[in-house]
């Protein structure tokens, strides 16, 4: 969910802005902005982002670069909340 979404059909890329929330297999992403690029399966979340795994843990950051399942990532400035 959020607040806005657009969709760039020449690109293929998805773009939420806007209290996103994405929910995918037990994994929680919740960001300011939220990129899907289709073509590649790499998601970028912005802003504010917060990323719970399956085990509870918070991975706080300002960018995480995601996979389209939401299992792999890469984070900037990460500070972690364990459960």
């Amino acid at each position: 969910s959020a607040d806005s979404v657009a969709y760039d059909s020449d690109n293929e890329l998805v773009t939420a802005t806007g209290q996103v929330r994405v929910n995918r297999d037990g994994t929680f992403v919740a960001a300011d902005r939220v990129e899907w690029n289709r073509r590649t399966g790499e998601v970028i979340a912005t802003g504010n982002v917060v990323v719970v795994p399956p085990g509870g843990d918070r991975l706080i950051s300002e960018r995480v670069v995601l996979s389209d399942s939401l299992r792999d990532a890469t984070v900037e400035n990460l500070l972690v909340v364990l459960e």
